[in-house]
């Protein structure tokens, strides 16, 4: 018998396909991952509806896991030394090559291919929370409790520059597409605005922003390089021109701390994602509220990311499931317990 993962999608999908009304569907996946496609809380399954995406998933449990377009869990990437706050493939690699920061400061490089990190450095010590990419592949820069952001060359993990950026931890991290321009938010509840020097040597500091009453937690930029989105502790949604900083938009998000931000492919959209366990979607010119997703349950949203089309949000938090979302309707299209602890990071297969 062939593995599932192996099934042709169109095998695989048929099986779980139905015309009306709801399917409760409940399997157990070779890893022993609850699959429950249709539940009371999700659309039913239709011609019509979005594939899921193949990503890898990071939880508090230290596992990285691998899951295919039908969710199914595919393997293990193996254990990472502590909880992974930040996933990313690296651009160039034909999806080969995985990148991850943890709490114990260490980057990690992993090849898809085989289990275990190909390459490892002591990045933050503290623990390293925020991770970017260049476009290129070619530049990995981090930020840590240590209040620290680093660039590194992707090639050999060696160290190009080193900058004390904030005035407490650097929780996150953006850069420009064209990788010359780089934003850093804080514990210190600032934003920073940064020109990142030729061959990733270091930083020029342009301009800070005292943008938050509490701890920024997430930043993401626009498909257009020219719009900076933050989210805090302190319950908001904000928006910042590239140029100048001038503030946009300004929307109350929730009573509690907003953990995940990002924008839609298009730019058109903003989602978030809370402590009280809800995602929104947001029109990102004008702040006006677009959607509220079917509950995602009481638990934080940790983490969020759009599928290339725009069709699917998948988010991840500390009810340790990963959770599809048809982004039209926000309904749930399937949900899966993939780990025993938080999952604090997805990364899409490119």
């Amino acid at each position: 018998m062939k593995p599932a993962s192996s099934l042709p999608l169109k095998a695989l999908w048929s099986k779980l396909r139905i015309k009306s009304g709801l399917l409760s569907l409940v399997c157990l996946s070779c890893s022993g991952a609850l699959l429950m496609l249709g539940t009371a809380s999700a659309a039913p399954i239709t011609d019509n509806a979005p594939l899921l995406p193949a990503l890898v998933s990071a939880g508090s449990d230290h596992l990285l896991k691998r899951w295919d377009v039908s969710g199914r869990y595919v393997g293990s990437l193996g254990s990472p030394d502590d909880t992974v706050n930040a996933l990313g493939f690296l651009p160039g690699s034909h999806s080969d090559t995985l990148v991850s920061v943890s709490k114990s400061g260490t980057l990690a490089l992993w090849d898809v291919r085989k289990p275990g990190p190909a390459l490892s450095k002591s990045a933050h010590p503290g623990g390293a929370l925020a991770l970017a990419m260049q476009m290129n592949g070619a530049l990995i820069v981090t930020g840590g409790a240590d209040q620290h952001i680093r660039l590194w060359n992707a090639t050999d993990v060696r160290c190009l520059g080193d900058v004390k950026a904030h005035d407490s931890a650097v929780r996150a991290l953006a850069l420009s597409r064209d990788g010359s321009r780089l934003v850093s938010g804080g514990a210190d509840s600032n934003i920073r605005f940064w020109k990142v020097k030729p061959n990733g040597s270091g930083l020029e500091y342009l301009t800070t922003i005292p943008a938050h009453d509490a701890a920024v937690t997430a930043l993401a930029l626009s498909n257009d390089d020219e719009m900076a989105a933050s989210v805090s502790e302190d319950g908001y949604l904000k928006t910042w021109h590239i140029n100048g900083g001038s503030l946009q938009v300004r929307v109350r998000v929730s009573n509690r701390a907003v953990l995940c931000v990002g924008y839609s492919p298009d730019g058109k959209i903003l989602a978030t994602g809370d402590a009280e366990g809800k995602i929104k979607l947001w029109n990102a010119v004008t702040g006006a509220p677009i959607l509220t997703f079917a509950s995602a349950g009481e638990h934080s949203t940790m983490t969020l990311v759009w599928t290339k089309d725009g069709k699917v949000l998948v988010s991840g938090g500390d009810d340790k499931n990963l959770r599809y979302w048809n982004t039209a309707t926000g309904q749930q299209i399937a949900a899966i317990a993939a780990h025993d602890g938080s999952v604090r990071a997805i990364a899409l297969v490119p």
